[in-house]
């Protein structure tokens, strides 16, 4: 279950207009990182976040470098 994960990484896209997006993180109790792969907006309602990662872009090379960055 996610709820035993000392952290979480969450990753958006556009969920202010994906609203599922934003159930789905308020129900994760865990420190979360969020990582807004698409608008900024996302930020503006996932406040809640430990930590923001502000991508804007959700091509997988740049889902492939923010993994190197985060297991480094």
């Amino acid at each position: 279950s996610i709820n035993n994960e000392d952290t979480v990484i969450f990753l958006s896209y556009n969920a202010h207009i994906n609203k599922e997006q934003l159930t789905l993180f308020d129900k994760i109790s865990n420190p979360k990182i969020l990582v807004s792969c698409g608008l900024d907006y996302d930020i503006n309602f996932m406040e809640k976040a430990e930590s923001i990662i502000s991508l804007n872009c959700a091509k997988l090379s740049s889902i492939k470098a923010l993994s190197e960055l985060l297991t480094k």
